[in-house]
């Protein structure tokens, strides 16, 4: 089972997270406020594409996540990142691409297939969780 809200950029509009979630409860607002200062102060990232998406496998809890194409400025190059938000979990995990096309395919995969694990995952979401309590 899953759901999902998206949001895309347009010229006219930068996007922010309340484009595509509320801040119903205090997991959500903790997100958005971490997600904001990512896109803010902090890491200066660049939202290109956001969804919410909520998913259970094999007749789990529903869990709450935000996924986001971005722009990542690292020094003097970018690079055209996944971004799993994790909302009722703490932390993020990334996937890196070569292109903003390859970014944009793979998040419009059903959550099925972006949600697989994958070797590296868990590093990811664990780096997450220490950049989000740091802030």
């Amino acid at each position: 089972m899953h759901r999902h809200r998206l949001a895309v950029v347009s010229p006219q509009h930068r996007l922010d997270i309340r484009d595509v979630m509320g801040a119903t409860d205090a997991k959500a607002r903790s997100l958005i406020g971490f997600w904001r200062r990512m896109h803010g102060t902090t890491c200066k990232l660049a939202a290109l594409a956001l969804k919410y998406v909520e998913c259970s496998a094999d007749r789990a809890a529903v869990q709450r996540y935000v996924w986001e194409v971005c722009e990542w400025q690292q020094g003097n190059s970018a690079t055209w990142t996944f971004v799993c938000w994790l909302i009722d979990g703490q932390g993020m995990w990334l996937r890196s691409f070569a292109s903003k096309e390859d970014a944009q395919h793979f998040f419009e995969q059903s959550p099925e297939v972006v949600m697989r694990p994958r070797d590296g995952v868990a590093d990811d979401v664990a780096q997450g969780a220490r950049h989000r309590r740091a802030s």
